[in-house]
């Protein structure tokens, strides 16, 4: 938008003005130019005819003025062609302004954002949330949870301290299922060697293993803890790195949540170490927890058979 400067008596008033301004808008509106300046500049034709603007130059003629800044309505945006424009009086400020023909402001855009601003003071156009780490409020309307990355990155993660070497390391907090006995526990993968298999590492569990398993899972085919049929394994109850001894008596079956917490007990206990009288202890109490298990599941199926004869 290019503002020019025009002589006053160069300008022509629009006959037809159906704005009329009395001696005290005039004045309101020089007062305004006096104070703040030229906000808005007189909206003109090419041949110099009033289209906004009466009232600002009726003020520029009391203030004294010879030029008055203005613009041509060529230079005006689309839609102030399309629908015209005409002139406004600022409630607040009194200065009078250009605004389209088919709206009526009642304030200029200054007073306009000053008036929004104490309107919304402490409240919200848009409803808001807080942020999960910090409190801050955010706008809902983003999809947001947290107010910045770095909140996210703190409540996303969670420093923990390894087994073995003690020392501090960060986890996602999605990683720490429970499912394993690493997880969330060791900073790097040797140390969880090193804190797991103080023995050399061993890999598979000797020749015909399969054919091992299934004969174990034959002869008792129940978690010797729970007495649960479902999701066997077949666990070592001396480490196969240790002793490599695939016999039967070595050999008992559990399911997936005891195999779990049997392990991390046995580790637990090599950790202080591990010679015949832990070993000997081992067999005792998983051999007497199997029978115990065995008698319940005998008794259960002898109670079943005697209500069905009656």
């Amino acid at each position: 938008m290019n503002v020019v400067h025009k002589q006053i008596n160069e300008l022509i008033p629009y006959a037809k003005n159906a704005r009329t301004h009395s001696d005290s808008q005039v004045a309101q509106i020089a007062a305004s130019i006096r104070e703040f300046g030229w906000m808005n500049p007189v909206l003109i034709d090419a041949k110099g005819n009033i289209i906004a603007g009466h009232g600002r130059v009726l003020a520029a003629r009391k203030l004294g003025l010879d030029e008055v800044p203005c613009v041509y309505m060529s230079d005006m945006s689309k839609s102030m062609k399309r629908n015209g424009a005409k002139d406004s009086l600022c409630e607040d400020c009194g200065a009078e302004f250009t605004s389209r023909k088919d709206r009526s402001p009642i304030v200029c855009q200054r007073c306009g954002a000053s008036r929004g601003g104490k309107a919304m003071l402490g409240r919200y156009r848009t409803p808001r949330i807080e942020c999960k780490t910090c409190g801050k409020l955010i706008p809902a309307n983003r999809g947001y949870s947290y107010c910045s990355v770095e909140c996210r990155k703190i409540s996303v993660r969670e420093t923990r301290e390894c087994k073995y070497c003690k020392g501090s390391f960060e986890v996602f907090k999605s990683t720490l299922s429970g499912k394993t006995n690493a997880s969330g526990n060791f900073c790097s993968r040797s140390c969880y060697e090193k804190y797991l298999c103080r023995s050399d590492r061993v890999t598979g569990r000797g020749s015909q293993w399969k054919r091992i398993r299934n004969e174990v899972l034959l002869r008792f085919p129940f978690c010797a803890l729970c007495g649960t049929t479902h999701n066997l394994q077949v666990h070592h109850i001396i480490p196969f790195r240790l002793t490599h001894d695939n016999s039967f008596n070595n050999l008992i079956p559990l399911c997936t949540k005891h195999h779990k917490a049997v392990e991390s007990l046995l580790v637990s206990t090599e950790e202080f170490g591990f010679d015949e009288r832990e070993r000997i202890a081992w067999y005792g109490m998983l051999r007497q927890w199997q029978m115990a298990t065995l008698m319940k599941i005998r008794e259960t199926a002898y109670a079943e058979k005697r209500d069905m004869a009656d």
